[in-house]
């Protein structure tokens, strides 16, 4: 086989490859992490340049702590929310604490956030039924995966207590 075709099969492979590696490692972090259900609440659903998207709060049930520290170097730091033990906010990694999410407290708010875990995408045809069953739900919920690091993927989201995996199924 000449070197041009084994350079070319190399290049096919490599992307391939790179995304079984993402596939496995977000899915090794779905099965070996800890599970948490949190309230959220308004949402938005549709984005024109990402595709269609339920965003939304999570509601945390804390507050930043007010720090004497100038303002951008308090949202420049990364922040801990402690679950268990007993709810608390720290700036430095909790060490008796068995499930925290590591995020930021944005200092105009005193709200802690973390990346990744405010959206959720829905299928396009289906957008306008899952708009209907958010306005008119009484509970909305989602589900994370927390890994040991305070990493956290989004699983699920319950609208009343039943998986919106389920109700996209039954629409």
């Amino acid at each position: 086989m000449p070197l041009f075709h084994k350079l070319f099969i190399m290049a096919l492979s490599f992307p391939i490859v790179c995304l079984m590696g993402i596939v496995g490692i977000n899915e090794y972090q779905l099965r070996t992490s800890q599970t948490l259900t949190l309230p959220i609440q308004g949402y938005d659903p549709r984005d024109l340049l990402s595709g269609y998207y339920l965003r939304y709060k999570v509601k945390y049930g804390i507050k930043c702590p007010k720090k004497s520290k100038s303002k951008t170097e308090r949202s420049s730091k990364p922040a801990y929310i402690c679950f268990k033990p007993e709810k608390s906010i720290t700036y430095s990694p909790p060490e008796n604490c068995s499930l925290f999410i590591k995020g930021k407290c944005y200092p105009f708010t005193n709200e802690f956030q973390s990346k990744n875990i405010n959206r959720y995408y829905i299928p396009e045809d289906r957008a306008k039924e899952i708009e209907k069953l958010f306005t008119s739900a009484k509970k909305q919920e989602v589900v994370l995966s927390v890994t040991k690091k305070g990493h956290a993927l989004v699983k699920d989201i319950l609208i009343n207590g039943e998986s919106i995996k389920k109700l996209i199924n039954r629409l």
